[in-house]
């Protein structure tokens, strides 16, 4: 049995806060809910959801190392899954993946993680699907895909995170880079085809933005992913383009829900950002930076540009996506950001035998591998029966509960865990302690006796069981974070290390 060391506890119990008290906007260069505390926003980005990259599953790391064109986009790995095993069995299988993936739970975890946000990435394809849409508006939209966002924003809402909503593939693709599902490769449709892609991007956020106006945490709109030239990757006299259609959007957003953030990246995958923060620069805007492969973090371009560009302007700017690295790394990168006081987001929550860069793996099977092979143009065609009992199994594996946790890296990102009781906050002064922590046993309060007590990891798993009294109590367990749960209330956490 291991000390336990650290002990955070929430409580909460029910105060009126009128609406909308936790809905965010700007003051200067900070973010601040509307009793003018500021909020760092940090959190996990949900990739490999709704839309599986190629690297996320190991694709295009196989791909890679035989020289090998591979299905690489969300699109492509979807259609030659299709072309594997059929369309009914493939549409099976990713609802059965998509339906694992993420659920309210998984809010609740990132929550206790001590995170206050989750960025969703949004696949225009699946909303407005292209093979349906006319040559003008109105555009053919596909609601049971909207329904799959109302789910995470009611999640949020129930649990309390601000969630970002995040135009993670544009219409056409705002880059012709794989990431962007676009419209082929090698083509960036948003840039290369502007007169049929931007009126669909500008509808899509119009309707977007009404259908969300109004809900307290929903931070707010990311408008376009990682905006990056036209074709072939190019970033030529691309700035000018991005710019006046990020202008536009912010108009239609700003008429439409005014309330809301409007989160703006900068150009060459958000790492540059003027003239963007001059042109664009107003209510609400915050600016969004990535920052990955960085050996002199604090040193770095990117660095120094936006914390220029944020005293110049009088604007905030916010990490977007960092992460996809070692664990060493990413404690360094999370220094530098905290000690600048930037709100961050860490990408992504899970990926394929990925070890070390994300806080869960998920486990790459013997059957899974041939098909990532396959799809990878590294292997042969495994057989459909087999390929679909592979799917099957690989879609059963991504649950959160049946995951390792990287507790190495929660550990060096410097979370505060917490678990939150359903109601509102009370005042720091008001806070009362269900239980205290000395070394390795836990004193319960005198109004905890005679109530049940469950320790309870990370997966939803009870591990340990007591009746609270007078007396300490040490429970046996192992490394790792533990929601404790009084009666029928969670009552805080305890990290075991």
């Amino acid at each position: 049995m291991k000390k336990i060391t650290q002990c955070f506890i929430l409580v909460f119990c029910s105060l009126s806060i009128a609406f909308p008290t936790n809905q965010l906007t700007t003051n200067g260069q900070a973010i601040v809910n509307q009793t003018g505390d500021t909020i760092r926003l940090i959190g996990f980005g949900v990739g490999g959801w709704l839309q599986p990259e190629g690297y996320m599953w190991q694709i295009e790391q196989r791909a890679e190392k035989n020289d090998s064109l591979a299905a690489l986009a969300p699109s492509q790995i979807r259609h030659k899954i299709e072309i594997l095993v059929g369309k009914e069995k493939s549409d099976t299988f990713f609802r059965e993946y998509e339906k694992n993936f993420f659920t309210e739970k998984d809010v609740q975890l990132l929550k206790a993680w001590g995170t206050n946000s989750i960025r969703l990435p949004i696949n225009a394809n699946r909303l407005m699907p292209p093979e349906l849409q006319p040559a003008k508006a109105p555009y053919m939209y596909k609601e049971s895909e909207f329904a799959i966002i109302d789910s995470v924003v009611a999640w949020c809402e129930k649990n309390q995170m601000y969630l970002i909503l995040d135009m993670h593939c544009s219409p056409g693709g705002q880059t012709s880079d794989h990431i962007a599902d676009p419209i082929q490769y090698n083509v960036a449709g948003l840039w290369d085809f502007p007169e049929v892609y931007w009126d669909q991007t500008k509808e899509l956020w119009d309707t977007l933005s009404m259908r969300y106006k109004g809900r307290e945490w929903v931070a707010g709109y990311e408008l376009i992913n990682e905006p990056s030239g036209t074709r072939g990757g190019e970033f030529d006299d691309a700035d000018s383009a991005i710019t006046q259609l990020t202008m536009d959007l912010c108009e239609i957003i700003s008429v439409n829900d005014p309330d809301h953030l409007i989160f703006i990246q900068g150009y060459e995958w958000a790492t540059r950002f003027e003239p963007m923060v001059s042109s664009t620069k107003g209510h609400n805007r915050v600016y969004t930076f990535h920052l990955y492969w960085e050996d002199d973090i604090g040193g770095s371009d990117v660095i120094k540009n936006v914390s220029n560009q944020g005293k110049v302007y009088n604007v905030p700017f916010y990490c977007g996506e960092t992460g996809e690295n070692t664990t060493e790394w990413g404690e360094q990168m999370v220094k530098e950001l905290n000690s600048r006081k930037y709100g961050w987001n860490w990408w992504t929550v899970k990926k394929v035998d990925d070890q070390e860069s994300c806080p869960f793996s998920i486990p790459m099977t013997s059957g899974f591998s041939k098909i990532v092979d396959w799809l990878a143009n590294a292997g042969a065609k495994p057989d459909s029966t087999e390929a679909v009992a592979s799917l099957m199994e690989f879609a059963r594996s991504v649950t959160s509960d049946s995951l390792k946790e990287n507790g190495e890296l929660l550990k060096v990102l410097e979370l505060t865990y917490q678990v939150s009781i359903k109601g509102n906050a009370v005042k720091n002064s008001e806070k009362k302690n269900f239980f205290t922590v000395t070394g390795s046993s836990i004193q319960f309060s005198p109004a905890t006796y005679g109530k049940k007590v469950a320790i309870i990891s990370a997966s939803g798993k009870i591990v340990a069981t007591h009746t609270a009294d007078n007396k300490k109590w040490t429970p046996t367990v192992g490394a790792g974070l533990y929601f404790v749960k009084i009666g029928s209330s969670y009552a805080g956490v305890l990290k075991n290390i």
